[in-house]
């Protein structure tokens, strides 16, 4: 598949081009940078899968909590806090679970 990072900025339009497979696109509009919000980043880490959310914003409305499901069925469900000092709550979810 493949990877991007970016950061938006205040008051910019973004959008996301696709190619289709027949060599077709199309464009999806993206919403527009907010002053707070969270990030998510999801690494391979060989057997497992790190996870990382973070919140921008002065004060974090509560715990991230990471959900997660295996054709419908909750195999994994973990509260952690995050800060407003850009430290990211950081899950290791086993591929073997999955």
């Amino acid at each position: 598949m493949g990877h991007f990072g970016f950061t938006p900025a205040a008051g910019q339009t973004y959008h996301a081009r696709v190619t289709l497979a027949g060599g077709g696109t199309a464009d999806y509009p993206l919403p527009a940078a907010q002053p707070s919000g969270y990030t998510l980043h999801v690494a391979d880490a060989g057997d497992a899968f790190t996870v990382e959310a973070r919140y921008q914003g002065t004060t974090p409305p509560g715990p991230a909590l990471l959900l997660t499901e295996v054709r419908g069925y909750l195999v994994g469900l973990a509260p952690r806090p995050l800060t407003s000092d850009g430290k990211p709550a950081t899950w290791r979810v086993p591929k073997a679970k999955y």
